[in-house]
């Protein structure tokens, strides 16, 4: 793992949350912030935070004692890391995270627990971040997950609210593949339409069959190459697809994979050749 690479991957996810916790566009209007008085910045922004003693906090962390221009921009470029110390023992992650507590799980987690799936030590470590990712994705879509269960007497199928505690059983048993799949059903369901973002856990559920359930890798070889996920998160992070391959050596290995049988098994067209 290039610990360098990852790092830049974490900053952009990271750079992207804090976009989107102050609902702003673009790293030009986090740069305009600096002009703010605290009452405009309330005025403005004081629905982004908890409550107004965060927001009045978040004032003076993003407009009186602002990060320099170029500082924002070298984080936005991927130039400068934010986990260095800069105040009070408190890297950028931190300071940020203090008063905008999303925009520092972004980074250590990435949209949807991905980064938490890749760099998981175990198997059901993986899975209930994948669960979390899958419900999160719900929750985006103002969804909630349907679970439809056969009732035995009725033998007519009912929806099942507390799925929920009847998974988590499957992993209090040990039983980690069954609470997986349960998960993957409910990622795959055809009876609700998500976004695009359900690319992203595509790939991470390939990823943890691969990694965790000695899957063949040609699964996760064709998600990378297929370019849904990894063209979604460089086109909405800004996160080049080579990073991927730096960063982590399964991702390297399966376009070797790929590349080596690709005719030979009739694989996806290459959309991403992660150059």
């Amino acid at each position: 793992m290039d610990k360098k690479a990852l790092l830049k991957i974490r900053t952009a996810f990271w750079c992207h949350s804090i976009l989107q916790e102050l609902q702003l566009n673009s790293l030009a209007g986090l740069l305009k912030l600096e002009n703010l008085s605290e009452r405009e910045f309330l005025r403005n922004h004081s629905s982004c935070f908890t409550n107004r003693d965060t927001a009045i906090a978040a004032h003076i962390i993003l407009c009186v004692e602002r990060f320099e221009p170029k500082t924002w921009r070298k984080y936005f470029k991927g130039e400068t890391q934010p986990t260095t110390i800069i105040k009070d023992q408190l890297n950028a992650v931190d300071l940020i995270g203090s008063v905008l507590p999303k925009t520092k799980l972004a980074f250590q987690n990435g949209p949807f627990n991905i980064l938490k799936v890749f760099t998981a030590g175990y198997n059901k470590e993986a899975v209930i971040s994948f669960a979390e990712g899958v419900e999160e994705l719900y929750r985006t879509n103002n969804l909630q997950p349907s679970v439809w269960q056969m009732n035995v007497f009725t033998k007519k199928y009912e929806l099942h609210l507390e799925f929920k505690k009847d998974y988590y059983e499957y992993l209090a048993k040990g039983q980690v593949m069954a609470f997986f799949s349960c998960y993957r059903e409910i990622l795959d369901t055809t009876l609700v339409e998500l976004d695009s973002n359900k690319s992203i856990l595509q790939l991470t559920e390939a990823f943890i069959l691969t990694n965790f359930f000695s899957d063949n890798i040609m699964k996760f070889s064709n998600r990378l190459v297929d370019g849904l996920a990894i063209h979604h998160i460089r086109d909405t992070y800004n996160i080049p697809p080579y990073l991927w391959k730096d960063a982590f050596h399964i991702v390297s290995d399966a376009i070797s994979h790929y590349k080596n049988y690709a005719n030979e098994f009739n694989l996806t067209e290459a959309k991403e050749n992660f150059a």
